[in-house]
């Protein structure tokens, strides 16, 4: 792995337990561009995060944008599962 996607990897963990710590903003901005390169479970957080308005105006489109995203960038059935159960969760909120 390259030094820049190992950093960028670190940095997503450190946004998880920002997020886990209710550091909602920060966490965004540390998963976000971990989530833009094609990880799955960082689209499903951004995507909880704008469904529940954590760091971010409560906004359903855009949840369910960074769902489906999950679904499409999905590299296992884990990953998969996890973003279509959330995106369909959403769906009666559109």
């Amino acid at each position: 792995m390259d030094p820049a996607q190992s950093h960028m990897e670190a940095r997503a963990m450190l946004g998880i337990d920002m997020y886990a710590r209710g550091e909602f903003l920060e966490a965004l901005k540390a998963v976000r561009p971990w989530a833009e390169q094609g990880h799955s479970s960082g689209m499903v957080l951004i995507a909880s995060m704008y469904y529940q308005g954590r760091g971010v105006a409560k906004d359903n489109i855009n949840a369910y944008m960074w769902a489906e995203l999950g679904v499409i960038y999905a590299k296992d059935d884990e990953e998969y599962d996890k973003a279509i159960t959330f995106r369909n969760e959403i769906t009666p909120h559109m």
